[in-house]
């Protein structure tokens, strides 16, 4: 019964000798994290900084200077062309206009009598000539010489009379129009459509003429303000501008030069927001002290984004910026996110220059260092493979395009053998740094 059970023992030790030395040589075999080849557009990006900005503002002001009797608007209300906002006290203006209009009836009869003292002057002058020629004076013998001379003065002077309650009639019908304007600008109106974002007025308070009262923002166009080195100014265009129903012209957005941007105040643990702009203006001059040039963007809102309409534009942009702009566009539409763009707003934004399509790209997280070697893993017959054999592949001056965290592979070789890399082949994004030619590694697939 002892043999039994110590050759059974001795048994048992033995098979678990055998398991095991599989399992321990597995274990040396590194365990790296891979990212397939793929084909894609890469974009080059001129990088700015810059912050959300209204494209139509408008600051309210009064005109005259007037106790508030109402305020009708607070921050954050929407108002239209034309709203009322402010209701000034009325009297003393009511009062001047009165004054201004008995002034001016009194200036209109004064100027009829005038003209009724001209007409008889002139009439006068006119009976006295038919019997007088001041040519020949000795010959008339029922008016004298100093007759003529007073009526004709008398007619000056009338004239003169007259232009002068004119004058005065036009001033006094002038007066009457700036107590009018006056009493119109005791009421204040929304000079355009858009939210009030600042309020600088309070009801019963003295209000002074040119005070700021409001500040309305149209939030339906928005841009960012950005400035690029002048040296990129070579790779800015304006997009064509087209005008529809006889409205200012608007840019041809199939024309456009794309651009996306992420914002401060959003982040998104899941993904990373981005959205979706293009190039609107660029300045016609450089700011000789700096060396920069202005560029404004169209920012267009992750609501109004769409696939088919702004597809000339999304184009332009790398796979994965693309993927994240349509991403945030998405989340907005289905009320996963709350992705309001406000004037203000600080930006990190990106301007595709120049863009390359279908071109082999890599992840730059596989190079290590200033190192210009890949560690590439042929692609796998099926994606349950695990397990595939290390290749170092030199890839000194074959790198392109560098952009948002791949990079473009230049120059492929197109034949099997060794060296050679393909779209789909794996490449080591973590766990290359102690890899040795042709050693087995078990891999886990990011791409997954």
């Amino acid at each position: 019964m002892l043999a039994v059970a110590f050759l059974t023992a001795c048994g048992g030790s033995a098979n678990w000798g055998e398991k095991k030395a599989p399992q321990e040589g597995e274990k040396k075999d590194p365990i790296v994290d891979v990212l397939a080849l793929r084909r894609s557009n890469i974009a080059l990006y001129e990088r700015s900084t810059g912050r959300i900005d209204a494209h139509d503002a408008a600051d309210v002001y009064a005109r005259v200077s007037e106790v508030a009797l109402a305020v009708h608007v607070e921050v954050g209300d929407q108002v239209q062309a034309g709203q009322l906002l402010v209701q000034l006290d009325e009297r003393n203006v009511q009062i001047q206009l009165t004054s201004a209009r008995l002034a001016a009836e009194e200036s209109r009869l004064a100027l009829a009598k005038l003209r009724l003292d001209l007409d008889k002057a002139e009439a006068d002058l006119k009976r006295i000539m038919e019997y007088y020629d001041p040519a020949k004076p000795e010959s008339s013998k029922v008016f004298t010489k100093d007759a003529y001379d007073n009526a004709l003065l008398a007619r000056d002077k009338a004239r003169n009379a007259l232009d002068a309650a004119e004058v005065q009639q036009r001033k006094a019908q002038s007066d009457v129009d700036k107590a009018e304007l006056s009493l119109s600008q005791c009421k204040i109106f929304a000079p355009i459509s858009g939210t009030v974002v600042e309020r600088n007025v309070r009801a019963n308070e003295l209000v002074n003429a040119s005070t700021k009262l409001y500040r309305i923002t149209d939030f339906s166009l928005l841009e960012l303000k950005l400035e690029v080195p002048e040296a990129s100014m070579r790779n800015l265009r304006e997009p064509r501008r087209t005008t529809v129903n006889g409205g200012p012209p608007q840019p041809d957005v199939s024309t456009a030069q794309a651009a996306f941007f992420t914002l401060t105040a959003y982040r998104n643990p899941k993904f990373e927001e981005r959205f979706l702009g293009f190039v609107d203006r660029v300045a016609p001059t450089v700011d000789q002290a700096r060396g920069m040039v202005a560029v404004t963007v169209r920012v267009v809102p992750p609501l109004q984004v769409d696939a088919e309409a702004h597809k000339t534009i999304l184009a332009q942009l790398d796979a994965d910026s693309r993927k994240a702009v349509l991403e945030t566009a998405a989340a907005a539409k289905s009320g996963r996110g709350n992705y309001t763009i406000k004037p203000g707003m600080w930006a990190d934004a990106r301007i595709a220059s120049e863009v390359r399509e279908g071109v082999l790209v890599a992840p730059g997280a596989g190079l290590v260092g200033d190192t210009e070697v890949l560690w590439v893993i042929s692609k796998p017959k099926s994606s349950d493979e695990k397990t595939g054999v290390a290749r170092r592949l030199d890839i000194r001056g074959r790198r392109g395009v560098t952009s948002e965290g791949v990079f473009e592979i230049l120059m492929p070789r197109a034949a099997k053998g060794e060296g050679d890399v393909r779209e789909g082949d794996l490449v080591v994004v973590r766990g290359q740094t102690l890899l040795r030619d042709g050693q087995n590694v078990r891999i886990n697939y990011l791409g997954q």
